[in-house]
């Protein structure tokens, strides 16, 4: 039976094993998981077939994107989301609430020419969930290893 003995490790090839940018295997593995998850929100984002007053169909879907950013010394972390700031109501939903006519004396849509008066009530939105679901698709995957351990 062995009795004693030495482990070295080596910190600093450890650490680009894990953590090297752009070849570290947790890196890798990183920015393949945020492709996935913006794929997957991409696939199961809503779109209206006639789009609204403001965007063409599709808008909030061609917005979503992923990337791996510096998190300070937490290392990496992967983002992904969308700019568009619509988004949250259609992600959760909203609840019924009031609109107000602002700037005009009543609501209309110019595009249909409908005019809905100075007040109106808003039945409010179901949820339509996209970003959330997308996480999903990284339950029983694995990521960046493909053989060899990188040097």
């Amino acid at each position: 039976m062995a009795r004693g003995g030495r482990v070295r490790v080596d910190e600093a090839a450890l650490d680009r094993f894990l953590n090297g940018q752009g070849n570290g295997f947790a890196f890798r593995a990183l920015h393949e998981a945020v492709e996935v998850v913006t794929q997957g929100a991409k696939r199961r984002c809503p779109t209206s077939p006639a789009g609204s007053e403001l965007h063409p169909s599709g808008w909030l879907r061609s917005s979503i994107e992923g990337r791996v950013v510096a998190a300070g010394s937490d290392g990496w972390v992967g983002v992904v989301g969308t700019g568009v700031d619509y988004a949250l109501f259609v992600e959760f939903g909203t609840k019924p609430h009031v609109i107000r006519a602002r700037n005009a004396h009543v609501l209309a849509n110019t595009r249909t020419g409908d005019v809905f008066g100075p007040v109106v009530h808003h039945p409010g939105t179901t949820a339509q969930p996209f970003l959330r679901p997308a996480l999903d698709d990284l339950k029983g995957k694995t990521f960046g290893y493909r053989g060899k351990a990188p040097r």
